[in-house]
């Protein structure tokens, strides 16, 4: 459908307007509609598009500055083409969107899953020592009362702890 105004463009913009219980519709390319916004800016008039001038600048393609992260300089456009991000900044600059995308795909953007090694990465020497010692302990009592299987469990975590004595 061509632009009501020019009649060159592709009609991006479509409005309705309901006047004295008739309704009257609008086809504008989205650079009439700026014009028309900009002619009628102030005016509260049924054929200016008032309030939603600024909404029409947003749509104007020059008027927007392409998102891209401040670290790597991938813009948001490449991450949606190729499905992986530049670096770690990148979950930053595209935070927003990132969320709305997962939530699109997922229904949720938060995890509630299993972590990977139970965050074993995140603890310090000490802490790791002192869950060590714990789990040692622990191991010492399993085998006193002859629960094999819960020795065998304990075992397993003091591996993943990365203590192999």
């Amino acid at each position: 459908m061509l632009c009501r105004d020019c009649h060159k463009a592709q009609a991006t913009v479509f409005l309705k307007a309901a006047i004295n219980n008739k309704v009257t519709e609008m086809h504008l390319c989205a650079a009439c509609a700026l014009k028309r916004s900009e002619r009628h800016a102030g005016e509260h008039q049924p054929h200016g598009l008032g309030p939603m001038g600024g909404f029409v600048k947003e749509l104007m393609p020059s008027e927007r500055k392409p998102l891209a992260c401040g670290e790597c300089g991938l813009r948001y456009a490449e991450f949606r083409e190729s499905g992986r991000l530049g670096c770690p900044s990148c979950y930053r600059y595209f935070g927003a969107q990132l969320r709305e995308l997962l939530t699109r795909i997922h229904g949720s953007s938060t995890h509630s899953g299993r972590r990977y090694r139970d965050n074993l990465s995140d603890l310090s020497e000490r802490e790791r020592g002192e869950k060590l010692e714990a789990i040692r302990a622990a191991l010492k009592a399993a085998v006193a009362r002859e629960d094999f299987e819960a020795a065998a469990g304990l075992r397993d975590a003091i591996r993943e702890l990365g203590d192999g004595r």
